[in-house]
């Protein structure tokens, strides 16, 4: 979360019709600390990552990859669908 929050200046790429940075950033707090949401966390956390030009630090990325893989997180698109073991 750090490393993405510290890049404020991506904030200039977000549509005025979606949610700003800000209040993106904010949400994915909500979602951690107060509603314990993990995965919609992780979900906006990579979709972020796939859609804005952030960078991440190599020992960031093995992070987020394994704690998808310990959680079993994936996102809900279709793009996605083919790491959906649960029926496996």
């Amino acid at each position: 979360m750090n490393e993405v929050e510290s890049q404020r200046e991506i904030s200039k790429s977000f549509p005025e019709h979606m949610l700003g940075f800000d209040e993106t950033i904010a949400r994915i707090h909500e979602y951690i600390e107060e509603a314990g949401e993990y995965a919609l966390a992780y979900e906006l956390m990579v979709i972020l990552l796939e859609t804005y030009e952030f960078t991440i630090s190599g020992w960031g990325a093995v992070k987020l990859l394994e704690l998808g893989l310990m959680m079993k997180f994936k996102t809900t698109r279709e793009i996605d669908s083919r790491f959906n073991f649960e029926n496996c």
